[in-house]
């Protein structure tokens, strides 16, 4: 087949994926890639309840939190309610950051709790990190706020817990606590962890979006001094630019492709390369919405590096403690896990700071089990977040990942 032939193929195939199974891609919101779902199990929006999950059961969590030695709060579910049974309302006030399709969730375990709490709509207004620093001291979101006004909201000494690439972070009195991986920490850590599979023996690119080009190159030095040999980076934004990337990619004799990159691009690099670049390797880091929507064409062959427990861990583990909690208010989704483990560490937070501490104070040292993740924590030697990993492996009898090796402790390094 000559290069034109290949050229054809393969763009054939990407538009029949992009238009069929794979599915066309969602709105952006605020600078994420949310894509239409692959698993109806666990979209990343709130959706009815699908057959295979439980519907949503009646309030049955009681006020009680759960403290360990000292003063550092240890949160279960059953801590919902924020402060002791019979206690009066705790005095932070609490602000929930919320887009249409999640504010359903956040109403739905806020309210369930005597926390103090306001909404707040985010939008691209300029003046949104005013009107959240207005409101209150710990502000919760989903899928992370813009960089630029969680950067205004620690600058004003607001402790923000999201689910941001970014990873937590501190400026200044300020706090952010991510619940999610950041991409560079992802990156870095994979390279240590997954090269001796042989995944990452030959040479390597990285894929991943112009919005975290940034992100990417500060875990290029990392990936290196673990002996992985990364000799391209390339930008894939839209399904248009995936070819001349599996292209430039190819030219660049790269034998493995690692991605930090949306679910639905990945399903369509893969099925450009199975003609443009076959025998292609690939490795799949904790980025945008990879993982939870998985769904790739035939010929791929892959390794994920994830803190995510969602939604392979059910079929395996079957569901954890922490979950069942979460789903007697919300139906199990990405969105209600995400404010159901907010709630609960709002409430932890809140506990504290009635006990004297600050609101950052108390939110860098809060820890807890994640029904999404593995359990959250700070690290003595790393960022606060998920404590563990797991390797996936694809397996294609089931379209699905399946454990290959379990959840362990994260490398961690001084930051």
């Amino acid at each position: 087949m000559s290069p034109g032939q290949r050229w054809t193929a393969a763009l054939a195939l990407t538009l029949a994926l992009a238009i069929g199974s794979v599915g066309t891609p969602a709105s952006s919101i605020a600078g994420s890639d949310r894509v239409a779902p692959a698993s109806s199990d666990f979209p990343l929006a709130m959706a009815a309840p699908t057959p295979s999950l439980p519907a949503p059961l009646a309030p049955t969590l009681p006020p009680v939190v759960v403290t360990g030695p000292g003063a550092h709060p240890i949160v279960t579910p059953a801590s919902i309610g924020a402060s002791a049974a019979g206690a009066g309302p705790v005095s932070v006030q609490v602000v929930a950051a919320v887009r249409p399709e999640d504010r359903d969730d956040a109403s739905a375990f806020l309210s369930a709790t005597n926390l103090q709490w306001s909404a707040v709509t985010v939008d691209d207004r300029r003046s949104l990190c005013s009107d959240l620093a207005a409101a209150g001291d710990l502000i919760l979101t989903g899928d992370g706020l813009p960089d630029e006004v969680t950067s205004c909201l620690l600058r004003l000494g607001k402790a923000v817990i999201a689910y941001d690439e970014h990873g937590s972070r501190a400026d200044g009195k300020g706090v952010l606590l991510s619940t999610r991986v950041a991409v560079d920490d992802s990156l870095a850590e994979l390279a240590s962890v997954l090269r001796p599979t042989g995944y990452l023996s030959d040479r390597v690119a990285v894929v991943t979006t112009s919005d975290r080009r940034a992100i990417v190159d500060q875990a290029l030095p990392r990936m290196r001094a673990a002996g992985v040999d990364v000799v391209a980076t390339v930008e894939v934004d839209d399904p248009t630019a995936v070819t001349g990337a599996v292209l430039q990619v190819s030219g660049a004799g790269a034998r493995s492709v690692v991605f930090a990159l949306p679910a639905q691009l990945q399903a369509l690099w893969v099925a450009q390369a199975t003609v443009l670049n076959p025998g292609t390797r690939y490795v799949v880091a904790d980025a945008a919405d990879a993982v939870v929507n998985a769904a790739y064409p035939p010929g791929f062959d892959g390794l994920a590096y994830t803190a995510v427990r969602v939604p392979w861990y059910r079929s395996t583990h079957g569901v954890t403690p922490t979950q069942a909690s979460c789903e007697r208010r919300r139906a199990a989704s990405v969105t209600s896990y995400l404010w159901c483990e907010n709630t609960v560490l709002a409430g932890a937070i809140a506990t504290a700071v009635a006990r004297g501490a600050s609101v950052p104070a108390a939110a860098r040292e809060v820890r807890g089990p994640s029904p999404l993740t593995s359990d959250l924590a700070p690290r003595p030697t790393a960022r606060w977040g998920p404590t563990q990993t797991a390797v996936l492996a694809w397996a294609v009898d089931c379209g699905c990942w399946r454990e290959r090796s379990p959840f362990v402790n994260r490398p961690g390094r001084e930051r």
